[in-house]
Order: C-alpha cells, then structure tokens, then sequence
C-alpha cells in the first residue's frame, strides 16, 4: 500500500509490527473505530514476500489466508509461533522443514511456487481487492458501503453523440436527484408545489418525468415513433428494458438511447424555463424542439436522407437513414522480421475462463524462419495475466538460452505500459515482472506493438494453451499454426477494421 504521510501517523500511532494494532488503550477518538473496523480491514490485507523479514509464517496472510486460521490453531498455541518467514529463506531459495512438508504437502507445493525477487526486495503489504494493489478512497468506500444495485441503464445513457450535459441530467433523472419542489420541502424549505407542466399536480421527480399527464402524452408520441406498442411504463428504467431493446435493430436501439436522454434533458430544461416565465406549456412547441435537439445528437452518427423510407417512422421524420453512416476504417497489417543477428518473439494470451487460460509465444529469426515455440494452460483471474504470464514466458526462455537480442512484439497495449511503469502491474504477478523486466534490461532488448491481426500465430498458440493441460516447447513448427505462420512468412498483409 503506497505511504502517505497520514498513512505513516496512523501506523505508527496505532500499530505494531505486522500490522497488529496495540493491544492497549489509546486516548484519542480515532482508536475505538480503528480498532472497530481493523479487522475487516486486514482481511483484505496480503503481503508480497520480499526479505520475509517483516512477515509473520504463520499469522500474516501471505498465502490468501493465515496459516493459522486455514489449520484452526488453537489460540494457546500462538505463542509459540513466533518465526518469520525469513526463517525459511536461505539465499533466496525456501527452506521447509521436512516435518512441514510431509504434514502440509499442498501448502508446502504453493510455498515452493513462490518466486523471490532477484534484486533485494523488502516485504510489501498490498491491498488484495484491487488488480494494483494499492488503497484509495474509493476502494475504502466500497470495501466499507453496502453493495450497490446494478442497473442496466449504466452504460446506455453515455455515447460521444450524445453530448455530456444531457446524459448527466439523464443520470440524475434515473436517480431522483432532481431539486424538484418535494425535494425541498424534505430538506425544509417551505413552499407550494404545483408542477410546471400539467398546473394540476405537485411535482416530485417520479411525476415530472413519468405520472405527469402531459409527459404520458410525450411518450406515448414517442412510443409511436418508434413502433413500439402502447405499455404502460412506471420506471424511467423501464425504457431501458431488455424486452423493449431486444425489438429494435442496432441502429434503432441507438436513437432510442439519444432519444431518451434528449427528452429527459428537455423535460428538465423546460421546466426551469416555465418556472422563470409566464408562459405555460405547449406540447407542439415542445414536440419540435426535441426533434431538433435529437437530429443534432443524431446526425454525428447517421447520415441525413431527405427521402428516407424506414419502417421505424421516426427516422424518416428527422430525415435520416437507419444505416449507421460511416464505413468502418481499416488499417493494413502486416508482420516484420526482426533485423540481422535479432530473434523477434509474438506473444499472446487468451481468457475463456478461471480455467480455461493460456498463453503462447513463437520465436523466429531475421529471415522469418522458425526458431520456437511455446504454449501453457494457466489458471488467472483475467486476459491481461495470461498477456503478462506470455511475456515473462519468453523473456524466461530467452534468458535460459542466452539469446541476447529479442524484439518481443505483442498486441496488448497495457504489455508496453508495464514495462514503462512496472508499479502498475498487477500484484499477483509484481515479483515475477520485476525478474522479468530485470532480465530484459540485461538484454538488447527491444519491444513493440502490433494489432491482433499480425499476431495470429502467438493467438493460435494461446487457444492451444488454453484447450490442452501442461506447457508445451516446440523445436520444429507444429501444424496447429502452419497456416498463419505461412501468412506472416510470405509478408501478406492482413486488415484491421475500426
């Protein structure tokens, strides 16, 4: 966990080595809600092992849970178990007894699996619910706050041709947050409540939107616009329903987004006018301002066709055609051999599950001719682990052989930033990357990017991995990747749409 200066009072005020808070009485009002909460706290805490020298073997989680607790040793025994893990460290290797093994064989087995770091290294306490490791007011929020629902409008209010004020009063309509005239009287501010719309109902967020009969009317309107039948829709989440989207073609499910969040926008935006006017609301008026709102957000993305003849009558009406405008871009890909005296390797990962992850990596020479290959099943929680488990793969292999000039070439971006900023990498696999990216500095070493569409013989190989138990090193080209290979090998070009 990165070190903050408040961070550093609070340890050193409230805690002792390990992470253990004191055991007696502090003066202060922070104490009894430390001490409250530090329990769940530390049940997220993991340490990665450096030195071990400020590691408890048997009360620190550093295995995903204290030995202790996995055994249910009984609270007499702790004190005798005072040993650190330094203890069962000698030049950098482990040193188990065979007492231990023989009792804990699968815990010894995950232990030995445990890398060291090859340069010194001091114990790191991570917080383990992020990929990163690291501790922010947002990660204590959430660790702390009840879970939130997950609501399926999320995602569909936001879109670049749907400008940013308008999906933000979409949020807030979704929400209720609104300063509507019951919202205020909540909060104590004394007034009369008649909602600006219909003059016959007070206001509330629910019935500005929804129960207000001259929106109903609105919506019925735009129901017909789209050819939806009549329903009757009591939650703004509602016009999010799978039902009602699954109906639509991509291109109709896309107005309909632009559609409701202009409206809500609309709505709201009328309604602050008429508070500050002497005028009441005219649904025509209305009706044809939000068409226009809806034709600016509209034509980012689709092309305007005056003659448009669409069975969704709400497209001929602003004119546009229901195919979305833009034929998609293309970029030409081709794969390059490494210079003279270079070995350039393409790796790969693929993610179909916690079990069902691989990795591969494939080395060729200056001429484009095959030197090897490799292919692994793992076990990870996401793509980019198997992405990072292919790379430290190679550099692995390469460094075993003493190959000294390697161009790794991947098509993952993040690869690249990890290099730069190793900090950034996921805390599963931190000591592993360190060795990796220290051993590529002992290297010529060179690294690059190339889109999917030139790396389909590491992908190939990845699919392999994850399809087949152990890890496999090929000395001769296997016939799984002949084809693609083959592609790479005559400089064909391949393309990547956008």
């Amino acid at each position: 966990m990165g070190i903050s200066p408040s961070a550093s009072f609070l340890q050193a005020r409230f805690l002792r080595s390990g992470l253990r808070p004191c055991s007696y009485y502090k003066k202060t009002s922070v104490w009894t809600g430390l001490k409250k909460l530090w329990p769940s706290i530390l049940s997220n805490v993991r340490w990665i092992i450096g030195d071990g020298e400020s590691v408890s073997f048997w009360k620190d989680n550093w295995l995903g849970i204290p030995l202790n607790t996995m055994y249910a040793i009984e609270p007499e025994l702790a004190p005798f178990l005072q040993d650190q893990v330094s203890k069962f460290i000698f030049d950098k290797q482990w040193v188990l007894p065979p007492l231990f093994s023989s009792t804990f064989p699968d815990v010894a087995n995950q232990i030995l699996g445990i890398e060291f770091p090859m340069e010194a290294m001091s114990d790191t306490a991570i917080w383990s619910s992020t990929a990163s490791g690291s501790l922010n007011a947002k990660e204590a929020y959430a660790s702390l706050a009840p879970p939130g629902a997950v609501v399926n409008w999320g995602t569909l209010i936001w879109h670049k041709a749907i400008q940013p004020r308008k999906s933000l009063v979409a949020w807030q309509a979704f929400q209720g947050r609104f300063q509507t005239d019951n919202f205020l009287q909540k909060i104590g501010v004394h007034l009369c409540s008649q909602c600006s719309l219909c003059l016959k109902s007070s206001e509330s967020s629910v019935h500005l939107f929804m129960e207000c009969t001259v929106m109903q009317k609105v919506w019925v309107w735009l129901f017909a616009l789209f050819c939806f039948p009549p329903r009757q829709v009591i939650h703004l989440a509602d016009l999010f329903a799978s039902d009602l989207l699954n109906s639509l073609s991509a291109a109709s499910k896309l107005l309909w987004r632009m559609a409701v969040c202009n409206l809500l926008w609309l709505t709201w935006t009328e309604r602050n006018s008429l508070r500050n006017s002497c005028r009441t609301f005219c649904i025509g008026r209305f009706s044809q301002r939000f068409l226009l709102c809806l034709k600016d957000s509209a034509q980012l993305v689709f092309k305007a066709y005056p003659h448009s003849v669409s069975t969704i009558p709400i497209f001929n009406l602003l004119g546009l055609s229901p195919l979305l405008c833009r034929a998609p871009s293309f970029k030409p890909v081709t794969w390059q051999p490494s210079p003279d005296h270079w070995l350039k390797v393409n790796t790969d990962g693929t993610f179909r599950g916690s079990n069902m992850a691989g990795f591969g990596g494939i080395f060729r020479d200056a001429e484009g001719n095959f030197v090897g290959a490799f292919a692994a099943r793992a076990e990870v929680p996401s793509a980019i682990d198997a992405e990072i488990l292919a790379v430290i793969e190679a550099i692995q292999v390469a460094w075993v052989r003493r190959w000294t000039h390697i161009w790794l070439e991947t098509d993952s971006t993040l690869v690249l930033t990890y290099f730069k900023n190793p900090n950034l990498i996921p805390w599963r696999l931190r000591t592993r990357w360190f060795n990796c990216v220290l051993r590529s500095r002992q290297m010529t070493f060179h690294i690059s990017h190339i889109f999917r569409e030139g790396n389909k013989v590491a992908d190939k190989l990845a699919n392999y991995g994850a399809l087949h138990d152990g890890a496999v090193w090929w000395i001769a080209l296997p016939s799984i990747i002949t084809s693609e290979f083959g592609h790479d090998y005559s400089s064909r070009t391949s393309y990547r749409f956008s």
